[in-house]
C-alpha cells in the first residue's frame, strides 16, 4: 500500500506541475501576444512616422532646390544691375563730354564774333540752331 501512496503522491505531483508549466506557458503565450500586439502597432505607427519624415525630406529637398534658384536668380539680377549701372554711367559721362564739347564751342564761336553770319550759311551747324535758339528763348522772356 505504500508503494500506491508513493504512486499517487507521483502522480499528483506531476499533474500539479504539469498544471503549473501549463499555467506558466499559458501566461507567456498571453505575454507574447500582447508584444505581438504591441509590436505590429508600433510597426504600424513607425511606418507612418517615417512616411511623414519621407514626405518632410522630400519638401525640404525641394525648398533648397528652390532657394537655390533664387539665389542663382538674385545673382543674375546683381549682375544684370550692374550693367545697367555701367551702361548708366558710361551714357552720364558721353553726355557730360558732349555738353562740355558744345558749351566750349558755343562760347568760343560766341567770343569769336561768328556768330553774326550765321543767317547767310547756307549750312548751318547744330551749334548755330542750338545757339539761335536759346537766344530766341532769352528773348522771349
Amino acid at each position: 500500500m505504500a508503494w500506491d501512496v508513493a504512486a499517487y503522491a507521483v502522480a499528483a505531483a506531476a499533474i500539479a506541475a504539469a498544471v503549473v508549466i501549463g499555467a506558466i506557458a499559458w501566461r507567456l503565450a498571453r505575454a507574447l501576444r500582447r508584444w505581438d500586439r504591441m509590436a505590429l502597432r508600433l510597426a504600424a505607427k513607425t511606418s507612418f512616422a517615417l512616411e511623414e519624415y519621407a514626405r518632410l525630406a522630400e519638401e525640404a529637398r525641394e525648398t533648397a532646390a528652390a532657394c537655390r534658384d533664387s539665389i542663382a536668380g538674385f545673382s543674375r539680377l546683381a549682375e544684370g544691375a550692374r550693367a545697367v549701372g555701367e551702361a548708366a554711367e558710361t551714357a552720364a559721362q558721353a553726355a557730360v563730354s558732349a555738353a562740355a564739347f558744345w558749351h566750349d564751342r558755343l562760347t568760343l564761336r560766341h567770343q569769336n564774333g561768328e556768330g553774326d553770319g550765321e543767317a547767310s550759311d547756307p549750312e548751318p551747324d547744330v551749334a548755330g540752331i542750338v545757339r539761335r535758339l536759346w537766344q530766341s528763348i532769352r528773348e522771349r522772356s
